[in-house]
C-alpha cells in the first residue's frame, strides 16, 4: 500500500545523462554546507561543527546562525566563489517529519498572473522568517557587493530555501531591493519533498534562476512526499543517486521529457522491497548523501 499511497509508478522509463565534474564537485560542497543548518548559532560562532575544518566550510566568513521558532538557518560568504550562501535545516527529527507531514493543507501563492497551490506549512513558516533573513542578507551584501547567491537545504529545508529565494526576488523582496537578478541566484538542494502543484513548478522554473539542482536518492522516500495524487510536483533539474543495497552510485542527471509530467523522474525508482525489508534503513537513506551525514 505504501507505494500506492505515495503515488509511485514502479520502475518507469528514465532518461539519465552523466554528471559533469564541476556539478559533481559543487554537489559535494553543497552537502557539506547543508550540515551547517543543523548547528545552532553558538556552535557556528565557535566553529565547533563536525565538518568545520573541511575546506568547503573553513573558507566561509561572516557565518551567522538563526533559530526562529522551529526554523533554523544560516548565512555566510564563500570566499572561494564570491558568493553568499543561505541554508535551511530540515526537520530535526525524521520521525516527526513523516508524522507531521500535512499534505492536505494547501495555501495559495500568486506570482504575476499565475496562481499556484503550495504546501501551506512550509510556505507559511518561510513567511515568518523573511524579515530576519532579509536583514542578514542585506548586511552581507553590503559587505560583499556584487556577490552571487546560492540557496541550499536538505529535506524540508529544501522547501524553505526554495520558497525564500523565490519570494526574495518578487517586488519588495529582499533580493529585489538589492537589485540582485535571478540570474545571479543558484538553488541546490538534497532530499527535498514536492512543494506545490504544476503552476508552482511553472512559476519556479520561469523565474530565471542561474541554476536549479535537486539531489534525490533511489532509497529516499521523502522525495516522494507529498504524493502526486494530491497534485504535488517536483521542479527540475534532478540529480539522481542510485542507492540500492545501501551503496550510493555515481550521480547522474535525470532529464524529464517536456511533456512527461514526471514519468521520467528517476527518483520514482524506489527500492521498496529493500526498504521495507530493512525499515531501520529508511532514516539512514534520507540523512546520508554522497557519503556525508546531515548533522552538526
Amino acid at each position: 500500500m505504501l507505494p500506492l499511497f505515495l503515488g509511485v509508478t514502479a520502475y518507469p522509463q528514465t532518461y539519465s545523462v552523466g554528471l559533469p565534474s564541476d556539478v559533481l564537485s559543487l554537489a559535494n560542497t553543497v552537502i557539506r554546507l547543508e550540515t551547517l543548518s543543523s548547528c545552532n548559532a553558538t556552535i557556528l560562532d565557535k566553529r565547533a561543527c563536525t565538518l568545520c575544518n573541511d575546506p568547503a566550510i573553513s573558507t566561509l566568513t561572516d557565518l551567522t546562525g538563526r533559530t526562529i521558532g522551529d526554523m533554523q538557518f544560516f548565512s555566510a560568504y564563500r570566499t572561494t566563489a564570491d558568493q553568499i550562501v543561505v541554508g535551511f535545516r530540515g526537520s530535526a527529527n525524521f520521525q516527526n517529519w513523516v508524522t507531521n507531514l500535512d499534505a492536505f493543507g494547501q495555501g495559495d501563492l500568486t506570482i504575476g498572473s499565475t496562481k499556484a497551490k503550495v504546501h501551506d506549512g512550509w510556505y507559511s513558516s518561510t513567511l515568518k522568517i523573511l524579515d530576519q533573513l532579509g536583514q542578514d542578507i542585506t548586511s552581507l551584501y553590503q559587505k560583499h557587493p556584487g556577490a552571487t547567491f546560492m540557496f541550499v537545504g536538505h529535506s524540508a529545508g529544501a522547501a524553505y530555501t526554495s520558497f525564500s529565494a523565490l519570494l526574495g526576488l518578487q517586488p519588495n523582496g529582499f533580493l529585489q531591493k538589492l537589485n540582485v537578478p535571478a540570474s545571479n541566484v543558484t538553488i541546490f538542494t538534497s532530499a527535498g519533498p514536492r512543494m506545490g502543484d504544476q503552476n508552482f513548478v511553472k512559476i519556479f522554473q520561469s523565474t530565471g534562476f542561474k541554476t536549479v539542482y535537486r539531489i534525490a536518492k533511489s532509497a529516499d522516500v521523502v522525495t516522494l512526499m507529498p504524493p502526486e495524487f494530491l497534485n504535488y510536483k517536483h521542479y527540475d533539474k534532478e540529480i539522481f543517486i542510485n542507492s540500492y543495497q545501501n551503496a550510493d552510485q555515481t550521480p547522474v542527471f535525470c532529464d524529464q521529457q517536456p511533456s512527461s509530467t514526471q514519468k521520467g523522474s528517476c527518483s520514482k525508482r524506489i527500492a521498496w522491497a529493500e526498504l521495507l525489508a530493512q525499515p531501520g534503513k529508511i532514516a539512514d537513506q534520507h540523512l546520508n548523501y554522497l557519503g556525508i551525514k546531515i548533522q552538526c
